[in-house]
This record gives structure tokens, sequence and C-alpha cells, in this order.
């Protein structure tokens, strides 16, 4: 596992903790993947990595042009 590799990690179970902090609830868009990049300072690929994980998973869902979304 390479450092991008836990980088992603830690961004996966941080947007899951927002999740479970209820700051979620229905089907709401989380946000963007720059405003993630900014705010966890971290670089656009190590989010993409960690939301395709929690697409895998079930979680969230993207839409082309629009955003992505929880699962609830």
């Amino acid at each position: 596992m390479g450092i991008s590799d836990k980088k992603s990690e830690q961004v996966y179970r941080w947007i899951l903790a927002y999740i479970d902090e209820k700051k979620f609830s229905g089907n709401l868009k989380l946000p963007s993947e720059n405003a993630l990049c900014r705010r966890l300072e971290v670089s656009r690929e190590t989010v993409r990595s960690a939301l395709d994980q929690m697409v895998q998973e079930g979680l969230i869902h993207k839409v082309k042009g629009s955003g992505t979304y929880f699962n609830k």
C-alpha cells in the first residue's frame, strides 16, 4: 500500500464520518471533488480514489455534470 493509498483511505474515512454526523440524509449531494481537495489538502486523484471505492460499495453515486450523491 503506497502513500496515496493511505491518503485515499483517510479521505474515505473522513467522508464516512461526515455522513455519519448526519450532515447527509436521504439523497443529498456531497461537496465537489475540488472542495474536498481544498478542505482535506489532498490531490484530486486521492479524492477520486476514495469516492470510487465508495461508489463500488454502493454508498454514493455519481451523476455526470451534476455531482456525487449519498445513497441512504
